[in-house]
């Protein structure tokens, strides 16, 4: 009896996941990819600068390639991402370590764009963290 209930609940659970859940995701990449891009002047400024600093460290790394340009664009909705083809992420705010830590992650996403690590997460917010915390994470770090 167990056995059977538990069996009914897990397809109940799966069958409400793939028709409400699935969709919802589905919906929230679509938007992600059309975005408009709304630039983030000081977000820019600020990663112009560190990325200067951050090349010296990363051209040790096997597949950096330094980006020419990062559009740096205002994030409305969803989570922070990068847009491979156009060389271009989407973020919310710098406001705190952690945003700025995420301004580094989606960097090292572009950076690494034609390499494996630049879809290996663990080496990309390890190095993102590592990045934000040698350089520190003031306004006035220009």
């Amino acid at each position: 009896m167990k056995t059977s209930l538990s069996i009914r609940r897990f397809w109940l659970i799966n069958l409400i996941v793939g028709i409400v859940f699935i969709p919802i995701i589905a919906l929230g990449l679509e938007l992600n990819i059309d975005q408009n891009c709304k630039r983030l002047p000081l977000i820019e400024n600020w990663l112009n600068h560190r990325s200067v600093h951050w090349d010296i460290r990363l051209k040790r790394e096997v597949g950096y390639e330094s980006p020419e340009s990062v559009a740096v664009c205002e994030l409305t909705l969803g989570n922070p991402f990068s847009d491979l083809e156009n060389n271009r992420m989407f973020v919310k705010s710098m406001r705190t370590r952690n945003d700025k830590i995420i301004i580094a992650h989606e960097f090292l996403h572009l950076s690494f764009k034609n390499h494996p690590l630049g879809n290996d997460e663990g080496f990309i917010e390890r190095t993102a963290i590592k990045l934000v915390s040698d350089t520190g994470s003031g306004y006035e770090n220009y």
